[in-house]
């Protein structure tokens, strides 16, 4: 046996490589994969700093143990006398390459310069836009997105071209699109025809940008082809292995029909299926009572939001075969999903009714703001329940899916086949640039994130995400960000000296956000604190009580500063000051 002593630490995060091994010894073909006892299993993994043994096959040689200790990692190998000879002697290594993480020693040598850099970009009056740029990718590489969208928001507004913001805001919302209709699949669709006649694609493109884009599209162009996401596959110059992977992808989603997770992962028995079905019609129901009662503070939005619960109102209506299993109701209730999934299709049927079924009169304002927002929420939580529902009916036992079956099948078999091959590709990262690397590190965990989709053991939530939600959740532990309720931004633009200073700073507690939220008067922000942040018991009725007092004072300030201005307003216009 001959040790080969590897500093501490080196493996972390997801996989092995087998360029990797090929480094231990350029003679010795050691296998592909790492691979944990009594598991086969090639699914993120973290061994830092962990005590470990990990057993590798090959058949070339008997045994392969790593194992770990809090200063250093051992490979022993147990082989023929040949391939131990060729082993003789010590090897250090301080890297490991993998398929999804491997920006390499870049990263490390970024790390100690990243908060210098960022430090003077904020700092200065103007900026480095070559230092931002380095802060933009460090970020990205550590998988903040969100905050890379804003930098990128900032080049835009501020500085010059770069990477295009509707690019990073596609690619933060992208990961999580899971139907092919709702709120995220039209923000996907009218990102994506910008970016078309925004960016000129082709040959001419670079790599980063390139990387990106296809990181951007192919879980859209996968569940959710209404998005037009092939356009933009089709364009992408990629070769080889990653070529045909995006060939498949762009095949399959040029049918326009989504892949039906269901055929590859809901496998259930009528009973089963009976039990899921009971529960969802519990749960309507007990929606129905909860959202009728719902507080509503815009008289005519109240009026409309009654209306809609009165029987064949519209929110009953699209209950209704949910609650009594109508299957005949089926395709009717889907383009409605469809439909209403679309906010701006929500806000069109909310001011019809005021307008024509509450008979508000014509020359009155249309319901927007908070009050609009609330309504397009609740509607959301409806069209959520309907879509289960239909969900549930077409994978109940003895349906025929045998077409969609073999689809998913082929895309998932055609896929596997190129699995290694793509990403050995996207590991020969030799002499190039930092943003390049990062780029392929994103584009690695969007293909994983497909191969996730096949994998009936990785949960796959059927409720999608607001996208005020999934780009600005982040920003909640950032107080001098105000955020409404539905996390949308109280300011369009965030300053860049806000997001620099917060990336410098230590990440404050959440009872420091809370409080500093309620001293800028930001309710709703301190109330999200309350609603997200998991808090011990007792703290949590202490910020309970705390925003409960604020929010008497803020109430009690704003009635004292309306009665001033109708005082003032009533003493000029007695002074012939003011005219009505």
């Amino acid at each position: 046996m001959y040790p080969l002593n590897l500093p501490e630490p080196i493996l972390k995060n997801e996989r092995i490589s087998r360029r990797f091994y090929n480094d231990l010894s350029k003679k010795i073909l050691l296998p592909k994969y790492i691979k944990f006892n009594k598991t086969d299993t090639l699914k993120a993994f973290s061994l830092t700093k962990v005590p470990n043994v990990i057993e590798i096959a090959d058949k070339s040689m008997e045994s392969v143990t790593v194992s770990l200790d809090e200063d250093s990692m051992n490979v022993e190998i147990d082989g023929d006398q040949e391939n131990e000879d060729e082993l003789e002697g010590k090897a250090n290594y301080t890297h490991v390459s993998s398929p999804v993480n491997y920006i390499g020693d870049l990263t490390s040598k970024l790390q100690s310069s990243i908060e210098q850099d960022t430090k003077q970009i904020h700092d200065s009056e103007t900026g480095d836009s070559q230092k931002l740029k380095d802060v933009f990718w460090k970020l990205m590489s550590e998988g903040k997105l969100a905050y890379a969208y804003r930098i990128a928001e900032h080049f835009e507004r501020e500085i010059e071209p770069f990477i295009p913001a509707r690019l990073m805001h596609s690619l933060v919302l992208a990961q999580h699109i899971r139907h092919n209709s709702g709120g995220l699949m039209h923000a996907l669709k009218a990102d994506y025809e910008v970016l078309i006649s925004q960016i000129e694609m082709g040959p001419g493109l670079n790599e980063e940008t390139r990387n990106l884009l296809a990181a951007a599209v192919l879980r859209s162009a996968i569940l959710a082809p209404n998005t037009n996401s092939n356009q933009i596959i089709v364009q992408l110059s990629f070769t080889g292995s990653l070529y045909n992977w995006m060939k498949e992808v762009d095949s399959f989603g040029r049918s326009y029909v989504p892949l039906d997770l269901s055929v590859l992962r809901n496998i259930r028995s009528e009973s089963g299926w009976q039990t899921e079905l009971k529960q969802l019609q519990v749960r309507t129901n007990d929606a129905i009572h909860r959202l009728k009662s719902i507080r509503i503070t815009f008289q005519p939005a109240l009026k409309v939001w009654k209306k809609w619960f009165e029987p064949n109102g519209f929110i009953l209506s699209l209950l209704q075969p949910v609650l009594v299993n109508d299957i005949s109701q089926i395709e009717w209730l889907k383009e409605q999903i469809k439909k209403y999934s679309d906010p701006s299709e929500t806000k069109i049927k909310i001011n019809h009714a005021d307008r024509y079924e509450v008979e508000r009169s014509a020359n009155r304002h249309e319901i927007i703001g908070r009050t609009l927002i609330q309504l397009q929420t609740n509607i959301m939580e409806v069209i959520d329940l309907a879509r289960e529902w239909v969900d549930l009916v077409e994978t109940k036992p003895g349906n025929n899916k045998e077409y969609y079956q073999r689809q998913a099948k082929m895309l998932q078999t055609a896929l596997k086949k190129l699995h290694t091959s793509v990403f050995k590709e996207l590991e020969d990262d030799r002499d190039l640039s930092f943003p390049v690397r990062v780029s392929r590190l994103i584009l690695g965990k969007a293909i994983q994130n497909v191969y996730d989709l096949f994998d009936p053991e990785i949960m796959i939530h059927n409720k999608e995400a607001d996208p005020f939600v999934i780009l600005n959740e982040d920003l909640l532990m950032i107080p001098e960000i105000g955020l409404r309720e539905n996390y949308e931004l109280i300011d369009d633009y965030i300053p860049i000296s806000i997001l620099l200073n917060a990336i410098l700073s230590p990440e404050p507690t959440p009872t420091q956000v809370f409080n500093s939220r309620l001293e800028r008067e930001d309710l709703e922000g301190a109330s999200l604190i309350l609603k997200k942040i998991v808090l011990d018991e007792d703290l949590h009725e202490e910020l309970q009580r705390k925003y409960d007092k604020r929010l008497k004072e803020c109430r009690e300030s704003l009635l004292h500063n309306i009665r001033d201005a109708v005082k003032r307003v009533e003493l000029d216009f007695t002074l012939n000051k003011v005219v009505l």
